[in-house]
């Protein structure tokens, strides 16, 4: 975040403490400060196509100041100890068609290329709770997974994040038709400030499916099958087991021709 806020990102500058450092060790915990994000959270009947270019701008200048910044001496964690996404640990061993998807999508994450223009340090939950808005200007907080991971993934993160909403129905038609409305602003504003890779367009289908499974994954460990509690949830939930075990695309685009 220090490094972004120096860059003029759109993030919360972190404060010292008193002895000049940023991070403070009490026990096992890090404790760190940063200034309140001005403004308050957007609520979803007020995205438009210009909300949509500014966070994609903010997201492509994120990506770019991760390739300009020198590797620290105690690095945040790669996408591989990444808890979020410890399948084995959070999905019900007896849920085994689903275990199997979620094997070989990890396994195909494994022989993809980790170049700079592609790979590096990413926000990792930067959906459109996570940033608060005041007079069109935006500004992310909460980068607690943050982590070495495909930029992507962080595509992939928000449009999830963007196309599981209320006024989005849980349809085929209508998710894939929010996607494409969604990204093409997005997209352009991230253009803006770091290239839109043919790497990006074409994986992005597989980085889905990856924040899919995680998203259950998550939302089985801390609630269980039969108690989902939360409208996000709720929605995201239906008739999702049963689209996992027939491993079903996330969205039946392909990103590459739809853009």
């Amino acid at each position: 975040m220090h490094h972004l806020a120096k860059a003029g990102a759109a993030v919360c500058n972190p404060i010292a403490f008193e002895d000049g450092n940023l991070v403070m060790v009490v026990d096992e915990f890090l404790i760190t400060q940063f200034e309140r994000a001005p403004g308050g959270q957007v609520k979803y009947e007020h995205w438009d196509d210009e909300l949509f270019f500014s966070w994609g701008q903010c997201i492509g200048q994120f990506h770019a100041e991760a390739n300009s910044l020198r590797q620290p001496t105690y690095q945040r964690i790669s996408w591989r100890e990444d808890e979020n996404i410890n399948f084995r640990q959070r999905i019900p061993q007896d849920q085994t068609t689903i275990l199997k998807y979620a094997d070989q999508n990890l396994a195909m994450l494994s022989e993809l290329p980790m170049s700079a223009d592609i790979y590096g340090l990413i926000h990792s939950d930067a959906h459109g709770g996570n940033f608060f808005r005041q007079d069109k200007k935006i500004t992310f907080f909460d980068f607690d997974d943050c982590c070495y991971q495909w930029f992507a993934f962080d595509v992939a993160t928000i449009l999830l994040g963007a196309i599981n909403r209320p006024s989005v129905s849980a349809s085929r038609v209508d998710q894939e038709a929010a996607a494409l409305a969604f990204l093409r602003p997005f997209l352009t504003g991230y253009s803006k400030n770091f290239e839109v890779t043919d790497f990006l367009l074409k994986h992005l289908p597989l980085f889905l499916k990856t924040r899919e499974l995680s998203l259950y994954a998550v939302i089985i460990a801390h609630m269980g099958i039969d108690n989902i509690e939360g409208e996000f949830a709720q929605q995201f939930m239906q008739g999702r087991v049963q689209r996992l075990e027939n491993n079903e695309p996330f969205l039946a685009l392909d990103f590459v021709t739809a853009l």
